[in-house]
């Protein structure tokens, strides 16, 4: 158990040095891609541990990581951020045109650290995704609502 504890702080240690040195470095504009296994060697390199090592911890981190999570604490990285798990209540929603209840349901939630939002967002920085922003755009063709000013109807009643 205090190996498991010792290879976990030490692996936070590592991913702590790497991004301290990743949010330092300056990001020339159209890197060559790193081979898959970059990461891992970049890790072993810096902790000065054997690569088999690194891919030890990485492949135990997992489900102690899941451990953690299903007995309600949070995990916390140095340098890299806090997970935790947050439950969305139940709400109501329209599924296929029709209401319905959605039940509640738990996410796990990352809030990341200082360092990691400031790498995220430094010059060069390379998205993986870009997510279209939201905007509301209102159909001059659709039918006009119930309350719209102008249109109330004479009133029928004869005395």
């Amino acid at each position: 158990m205090k190996r498991a504890h010792a290879a976990l702080a030490g692996l936070a240690g590592i991913l702590a040095l790497v991004l301290g040195v990743a949010a330092d470095a300056q990001v020339v504009t159209g890197p060559a891609p790193k081979p898959p296994g970059a990461f891992k060697a970049e890790i072993a390199t810096a902790s000065k541990q054997k690569e088999d090592t690194v891919d030890k911890v990485f492949k135990a981190l997992g489900p102690a990581f899941a451990a953690q999570l299903r007995a309600g604490r949070q995990v916390e990285l140095p340098g890299i951020g806090t997970f935790r798990v947050v439950q969305v209540s139940a709400y109501r929603d329209m599924v296929a045109g029709r209401p319905a209840t959605i039940p509640a349901r738990n996410y796990v939630e990352f809030i990341p650290a200082g360092e990691v939002t400031t790498a995220a967002n430094a010059p060069g920085a390379v998205p993986a995704k870009t997510v279209e922003g939201y905007e509301f755009r209102v159909n001059p063709n659709a039918n006009p609502g119930i309350k719209v000013e102008g249109t109330r109807t004479p009133g029928v009643r004869i005395r």
